[in-house]
């Protein structure tokens, strides 16, 4: 039975055959991993048993048929053999053993030419490192921190907007106390498969927090987790770096923005046009602009209510991150994007980065919102806006700043005019 037969059957089957084989301790508490290869020692150690035994009867029948025919009688003209020596001493006139204390001084007799038992495995084990079992099976996979009401977390993939998805990875509420994970924090870990009956991946060891080591720091919490300054308590000053847009001289635009409006890193920006006018034009050079002049910024396009098909030309245009909730998806939708995206920038900030975030578009933020309103606040804007609609829009808008600790969130958006609302 070789170690794909064992991979083959259910939890349930491995441990009636770890029983069978009367394995030390408790079978229910393994997993199938560990079942694996338990089973594959107990069979391994039985088979080296085994051989053993089989060989020792034939070693000690060989003197003892020896000795027969050494006395037989040689009166019937059969050559007889070789005197034997007298009795009570051996060839060298030494006093002989029984086998059976000759065989056990000769396995207490050390021998160079002896081989290590403990390293001969089964043509099935070759490749069988007893000191890499704890990883077996394991996978090294990344995603942004989802923390839930109820003190467990889910690690969203990129592939599907940092939301729901079927490569989630579950994060256990230990895990988010030890290493103080929040939401929005992008963690690297090692990561084993769903257990039979099971439909997540598990995070079961964290190897970085944000592109840091989660012990990189010898300031440290009680838990073990490294200590911070929450985003809310960093000190914000004016912007005093310049975010430096112009890069080839057939690109006018950019080249402009940086004579008339110059903006910094910390900056809140908004770029007001009727529809159609370029504005998203616009953003996509700004975009390629960062990438360009600022590689060590990390780049984030936001697209709220937009076409898809403008999410997937944004996409291949744009060398950043690209995080996007089309119009053919709920406003609810839209807002938990949105927060996602503004947590995410904000544990970047933390961690001392400059963050450029462009917003497409604040006023279609500003509509979701007016339409997952549970109460509004009794106030009326004009287009029919709710005084409370603004909320969220606002939030976002006023997370950018520069900190004097270190790092910066730059946001850009775009603003509808002449649409009503």
């Amino acid at each position: 039975m070789n170690i794909s037969t064992l991979r083959e059957k259910n939890v349930d089957e491995l441990r009636r055959l770890a029983r069978r084989l009367d394995l030390p301790g408790d079978p229910g508490a393994l997993d199938k991993q560990d079942l694996v290869y338990r089973i594959l020692e107990a069979r391994a150690e039985r088979a080296a048993h085994a051989d053993g035994s089989s060989s020792a009867p034939t070693r000690d029948r060989a003197p003892a048929e020896k000795e027969a025919g050494g006395g037989s009688p040689s009166g019937d003209g059969v050559p007889s053999a070789p005197p034997r020596p007298e009795d009570g001493q051996n060839e060298n006139g030494q006093a002989p053993r029984r086998n059976g204390q000759a065989a056990q001084q000769a396995s207490v007799r050390p021998s160079d030419d002896a081989p290590d038992s403990s390293t001969e495995r089964p043509e099935y084990m070759a490749e069988y490192d007893p000191d890499e079992t704890a990883l077996t099976g394991m996978i090294e996979k990344k995603g942004l921190l989802e923390v839930l009401p109820d003190g467990y977390g889910f690690l969203r993939s990129p592939e599907y907007n940092y939301q729901n998805g079927p490569d989630d990875i579950y994060v256990s509420p230990s895990q988010i106390k030890r290493f103080g994970l929040e939401d929005g924090d992008t963690v690297t870990g090692q990561v084993r498969p769903p257990r039979e009956g099971k439909k997540y991946f598990a995070l079961i060891q964290v190897e970085a927090v944000n592109g840091r080591s989660p012990d990189a720091s010898d300031d440290h919490l009680e838990d073990g987790s490294e200590e911070r300054t929450p985003f809310d308590e960093l000190t914000p000053v004016y912007p005093d770096e310049l975010l430096r847009l112009e890069t080839v001289s057939e690109e006018y635009a950019p080249r402009i923005l940086d004579l008339l409006v110059p903006i910094g890193k910390g900056q809140r920006a908004l770029v007001v046009s009727p529809p159609k006018a370029g504005k998203t034009v616009l953003l996509q050079k700004i975009a390629r602009a960062v990438s360009t002049n600022h590689p060590q910024a990390h780049l984030m396009v936001l697209l709220v209510d937009e076409r898809p098909e403008e999410a997937a030309a944004m996409q291949r245009q744009v060398d950043g991150e690209v995080i996007a909730s089309t119009f053919d998806e709920g406003g609810e939708r839209h807002l938990k994007v949105t927060e996602t995206v503004r947590q995410r920038a904000r544990r970047l900030v933390e961690g001392g980065q400059d963050v450029v975030i462009l917003l497409d578009s604040i006023t279609r933020l500003a509509r979701a919102h007016n339409r997952e309103l549970e109460s509004g606040s009794g106030r009326t804007l004009s287009g029919g806006l709710d005084a409370a609609a603004l909320k969220a829009p606002r939030a976002f808008f006023s997370s950018a700043r520069n900190v004097d600790e270190g790092g910066s969130l730059t946001i850009i958006a775009t603003a509808l005019t002449d649409t009503g609302s």
